[in-house]
């Protein structure tokens, strides 16, 4: 397994994405400190380990499938950030996607405090 937090959380969210009782402030925060922030295209989407419940429950229930493809294409990780370049793999209204984006991290004591998230379209 990659030292990379965000790969860490990728693996997990991907067993999560599939059985939604995993998705709880507790697991989130083994990966996440307690005032992490989640952004995509530069739009909060989550301000703390129990907003991100809610965030991902919503995606998952909107979805038939979701997971991340691992490996990621690329990475790279730091004390203090990680990169990734990566794919979700989606199932949505019976049309199968695979979204490209890059997320990068700033890290606090191994874990994820700000989590940005770049879709590349």
């Amino acid at each position: 397994m990659s030292e990379n937090p965000i790969i860490q959380f990728f693996a997990w969210w991907n067993e999560a994405m599939a059985d939604t009782d995993l998705l709880t402030e507790q697991n989130f925060a083994r990966f996440f400190t307690d005032d992490a922030r989640i952004y995509v295209r530069n739009a909060l989407r989550a301000s703390n380990p129990a907003e991100m419940v809610t965030h991902y429950k919503a995606i998952a229930a909107r979805c038939e499938a979701v997971s991340m493809v691992l490996p990621v294409d690329h990475e790279l990780a730091g004390a203090d950030v990680a990169f990734v370049h990566c794919y979700t793999r989606v199932k949505e209204n019976g049309e199968e996607r695979d979204d490209e984006a890059m997320a990068c991290a700033d890290l606090r004591e191994g874990k994820i405090a700000r989590f940005l998230v770049a879709p590349v379209s």
